[in-house]
């Protein structure tokens, strides 16, 4: 949404979405406005509103821009990960660093999921772009544990990738909801026990049984 002709200044974005988020976690999203939130970082509402067109947008600039900081601290651990094996040792490799960054703030991740999951088609996007990219490095894992013999050659990649996806979520709202209490080790542990029973079919053919 930034106005034709004029690069967007990094600094003023940066001062925008950090006055949002001061507002959020001082007052909750209730107190989010672009009027406030132009003040307090000390620009035109004109400013604001070339980068999101609501509260609501602002929202949801401020825990992408989270989000996307906790995967870009995390990407080139994981990218880089060389999948030796347990395939689900590595799969919880991938989830734990977002366990631990969901369970940090669990209302603000709240925040998230429901901005991320009814989102308008920008971040709707946005949201799949990151879920495609975690989605690409699972298939590797997956790969890798078929040449090892852990899985039977006739596995359906991608069907498993997107049962991984899906536990992870299941996981991640039970955490949210007190299901697995504040240790996001104990949701990593969850997921993990998960994971056992949908795989289990296959370890047990890989295996000949």
């Amino acid at each position: 949404m930034s106005e034709p002709g004029r690069p967007r200044d990094p600094d003023v974005d940066d001062r925008i979405l950090a006055a949002a988020r001061q507002i959020l976690d001082a007052e909750g999203a209730a107190a989010l406005s672009v009027a406030r939130v132009a003040r307090d970082a000390g620009v035109g509402r004109p400013t604001v509103y070339r980068r999101y067109q609501d509260a609501g947008d602002l929202l949801r600039g401020v825990l992408f821009a989270e989000l996307d900081a906790i995967l870009a601290a995390n990407r080139d651990t994981i990218a880089a990960m060389q999948p030796e094996g347990p395939v689900i040792a590595d799969l919880l490799f991938m989830a734990t660093p977002s366990f631990r960054f969901y369970a940090s703030n669990p209302e603000r991740s709240k925040a998230l999921l429901t901005a991320a999951i009814l989102a308008e088609p920008h971040w709707q996007k946005r949201w799949d772009t990151l879920n495609a990219e975690i989605a690409g490095i699972a298939v590797r894992v997956l790969q890798a544990g078929i040449q090892r013999g852990e899985l039977p050659p006739d596995t359906d990649v991608f069907l498993c990738v997107q049962g991984y996806l899906m536990l992870f979520m299941a996981t991640l709202i039970a955490g949210l909801a007190g299901g697995y209490g504040p240790d996001p080790d104990t949701w990593t542990a969850g997921l993990g026990r998960l994971l056992e029973q949908h795989f289990e079919g296959l370890f047990l053919r890989a295996r000949g049984c």
